[in-house]
């Protein structure tokens, strides 16, 4: 679900994190040679260094299974979640 407003990552006490930005930025090499030319990042705004948090919620809004990403491409595999869904009726 879209959460612009990061209601739901507060709720759940998920924190923005340059490390977990730049640990996963496939460009990490550019990023250092900018800060080491002064190019440094200022206060941290907006969702760009978000670590991914995905939750599966049930039925009964109980929330099933956490997975906290470990930099800003990890998410749930998504074999987990077709098997957490079960099978589908077309």
């Amino acid at each position: 679900m879209a959460d612009p407003d990061q209601e739901v990552y507060r709720a759940y006490g998920v924190q923005s994190a340059w490390a977990g930005f730049f640990k996963g930025s496939p460009r990490l090499g550019q990023l250092i040679s900018a800060a080491r030319a002064g190019f440094l990042p200022g206060k941290m705004e907006g969702s760009t260094a978000l670590i991914p948090a995905d939750f599966l919620i049930g039925p009964d809004l109980v929330v099933q299974r956490t997975y906290y990403g470990r930099d800003i491409g990890d998410h749930l595999p998504l074999e987990e979640l077709d098997a957490w869904l079960g099978p589908r009726t077309a």
